[in-house]
């Protein structure tokens, strides 16, 4: 009930327009799963009614207004199952259950939240002051999934702590694998990276600076 609520409401709330779950549900190994692909053409519908109602400013009022009260009752309850997760009894505790519907509701608030970017016009983007928040068990996973793909845990450590980052920043970097392998597989690194970082500028030497060079 929580899942359909926050993630079928977030957006029919927003948009004004019934999302059918049979859009939003495949099998996969035999399991019914989300997939999210849909939204995407969705929020690119909205954005072309926007750009095609863009000297209509009444239209932009009334759809942040919309927006804005949506994404603050959708943060209210993300909180409320964040701390659900840290006190709750042992439903909490299920991942497969209770980490993925607060992992949805954190990837469907960002989605909404992105769509105030789309208006056309500086006048009429806003800035949304909502903070979404992962359910711990579940962000140690994706830090673990990240790592997995070769980049440095502290890189994500960094990212994830940076005021503005959306989840599903993360989320994509957990698909895409590391472009360098690092030698050492980050093992030492904690506080800063030190696979690709120069630990005595004064005995470092660019050797790509030389012609023909296969650094």
């Amino acid at each position: 009930m929580i899942q359909s609520w926050l993630f079928f409401g977030l957006p029919e709330s927003s948009f004004g327009a019934p999302f059918s779950t049979r859009d939003y549900v495949r099998m996969a190994n035999g399991q019914c799963v989300m997939d999210t692909t849909k939204l995407r053409t969705c929020i690119d519908h909205y954005y072309e009614y926007l750009v095609s109602n863009q000297d209509t400013g009444l239209v932009f009022e009334e759809q942040r207004e919309v927006i804005v009260q949506s994404l603050m009752y959708a943060e209210t309850w993300n909180g409320r199952l964040a701390t659900f997760s840290a006190f709750g009894g042992p439903l909490a505790g299920n991942s497969e259950v209770f980490t993925q519907v607060a992992r949805l509701t954190v990837l469907a608030g960002e989605a909404v939240w992105a769509v105030g970017q789309l208006f056309p016009s500086p006048e009429t983007r806003f800035f949304i002051s909502c903070s979404w928040r992962l359910e711990p068990g579940y962000e140690q996973q994706l830090k673990t999934r990240v790592t997995e793909r070769g980049w440095c845990p502290s890189l994500f450590e960094k990212m994830s702590n940076f005021t503005r980052t959306p989840a599903s920043f993360l989320e994509y970097m957990s698909i895409f694998p590391c472009p360098k392998d690092a030698p050492n597989g980050h093992q030492s690194c904690q506080n800063r990276c030190r696979e690709y970082n120069v630990d005595d500028p004064k005995t470092y030497h660019a050797a790509h600076r030389q012609k023909d060079c296969t650094c």
